[in-house]
């Protein structure tokens, strides 16, 4: 099951809840081997349909839409999820980007230590 060749629109969201705050930078020993850094992260076991950002993130946009795509298709492994960001950061205008970036100036900020 890949990821859709069209990009999705985002709508359907509203419920989630965003969180910013800095994150752990690996995940586990084997990301930090391959020098993979944790720009963001869903845990669906322990809150559901919450995301949590940080804001250090290179591109907090992307990174957020990534998030929601876990949210979305929780099916989708990681190199699914990646193309279908890619595909949306490709296809969507300058105004669905804005979007996010309001949506995101609702976010929580939370002290590290409350998040991991």
């Amino acid at each position: 099951m890949g990821a859709p060749k069209h990009y999705e629109k985002l709508k359907g969201f509203p419920s989630v809840r965003i969180v910013l705050a800095p994150l752990k930078r690996y995940q586990n020993h084997k990301e930090r081997l391959k020098g993979e850094t944790l720009y963001g992260m869903v845990r669906p076991k322990r809150a559901p349909r919450t995301i949590y950002l940080d804001p250090r993130a290179p591109n907090i946009i992307s990174t957020c839409y990534h998030e929601l795509m876990h949210i979305r298709h929780p099916e989708w492994d990681e190199d699914q999820v990646s193309i279908a960001e890619h595909q949306w950061w490709e296809k969507s205008t300058w105004k669905e980007k804005a979007a996010v970036l309001q949506w995101l100036a609702k976010a929580e900020i939370k002290n590290p230590k409350e998040v991991v």
